[in-house]
Protein backbone atom coordinates (compact mmCIF):
# COMPACT_ATOMS: atom_id res chain seq x y z
CA UNK A 1 0.00 0.00 0.00
CA UNK A 2 2.83 2.75 0.82
CA UNK A 3 5.00 1.59 -2.32
CA UNK A 4 2.25 2.56 -4.64
CA UNK A 5 1.84 6.06 -3.60
CA UNK A 6 -2.13 5.23 -2.70
CA UNK A 7 -1.15 7.15 0.94
CA UNK A 8 0.34 10.39 -0.45
CA UNK A 9 -2.61 10.71 -3.01
CA UNK A 10 -5.13 10.73 -0.04
CA UNK A 11 -2.80 12.84 1.98
CA UNK A 12 -3.21 15.25 -0.37
CA UNK A 13 -6.74 14.86 -1.24
CA UNK A 14 -8.74 18.48 -1.50
CA UNK A 15 -10.87 17.99 1.49
CA UNK A 16 -13.47 20.68 2.28
CA UNK A 17 -12.57 21.58 5.64
CA UNK A 18 -14.30 24.90 5.80
CA UNK A 19 -17.04 24.07 7.29
CA UNK A 20 -16.31 20.94 9.18
CA UNK A 21 -14.42 20.71 12.22
CA UNK A 22 -14.70 17.08 12.96
CA UNK A 23 -13.03 16.04 9.27
CA UNK A 24 -10.40 18.31 10.03
CA UNK A 25 -9.80 16.63 13.53
CA UNK A 26 -9.90 12.93 11.45
CA UNK A 27 -8.10 14.07 8.94
CA UNK A 28 -5.02 15.44 11.36
CA UNK A 29 -5.57 12.46 13.46
CA UNK A 30 -5.10 10.22 10.30
CA UNK A 31 -2.41 12.38 9.51
CA UNK A 32 -0.98 12.03 13.49
CA UNK A 33 -1.74 8.19 13.37
CA UNK A 34 0.77 7.56 9.59
CA UNK A 35 3.35 9.78 11.53
CA UNK A 36 3.85 7.72 14.43
CA UNK A 37 4.56 4.69 11.83
CA UNK A 38 7.65 7.19 10.34
CA UNK A 39 11.32 5.45 10.61
CA UNK A 40 14.13 5.06 8.80
CA UNK A 41 12.68 2.88 6.46
CA UNK A 42 9.33 4.03 6.32
CA UNK A 43 10.05 7.59 5.69
CA UNK A 44 11.36 7.42 1.82
CA UNK A 45 7.33 6.52 1.41
CA UNK A 46 6.40 9.37 2.23
CA UNK A 47 8.57 11.65 -0.05
CA UNK A 48 6.86 12.65 -3.83
CA UNK A 49 10.14 11.82 -5.92
CA UNK A 50 8.43 13.67 -8.84
CA UNK A 51 7.29 16.51 -7.09
CA UNK A 52 10.53 16.69 -4.15
CA UNK A 53 7.97 17.14 -1.75
CA UNK A 54 6.75 15.60 1.36
CA UNK A 55 3.11 16.03 1.45
CA UNK A 56 2.74 14.61 4.94
CA UNK A 57 4.53 17.15 6.85
CA UNK A 58 3.28 19.94 3.87
CA UNK A 59 -0.48 19.08 5.16
CA UNK A 60 -0.17 19.22 8.78
CA UNK A 61 1.34 22.45 9.14
CA UNK A 62 -1.50 23.71 7.21
CA UNK A 63 -2.94 23.44 10.65
CA UNK A 64 -0.22 25.08 12.69
CA UNK A 65 -2.71 27.99 13.40
CA UNK A 66 -5.99 26.20 13.63
CA UNK A 67 -8.57 27.39 16.37
CA UNK A 68 -8.86 24.08 18.49
CA UNK A 69 -5.88 23.20 20.38
CA UNK A 70 -5.81 19.63 19.90
CA UNK A 71 -5.56 20.26 16.32
CA UNK A 72 -2.23 22.52 16.72
CA UNK A 73 -1.29 20.26 19.30
CA UNK A 74 -1.25 17.14 17.10
CA UNK A 75 0.34 19.08 14.34
CA UNK A 76 3.51 19.64 16.74
CA UNK A 77 3.52 16.56 17.61
CA UNK A 78 3.68 15.48 13.81
CA UNK A 79 6.26 18.11 12.60
CA UNK A 80 8.45 17.26 15.60
CA UNK A 81 8.11 13.27 14.78
CA UNK A 82 8.69 13.85 10.71
CA UNK A 83 12.18 15.93 11.92
CA UNK A 84 13.28 13.22 14.60
CA UNK A 85 12.35 10.49 11.78
CA UNK A 86 14.53 12.35 9.02
CA UNK A 87 17.18 13.46 11.03
CA UNK A 88 18.72 10.66 10.11
CA UNK A 89 19.72 11.86 6.60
Amino acid sequence: MFAHQFLNELITHDFDFSNDDELVDYYVSFLKSLTLKLNEETVNFFFNDKHKTFPLYHQAVKFYNHKEPMVRTSVRTITLTIYNSTSCY
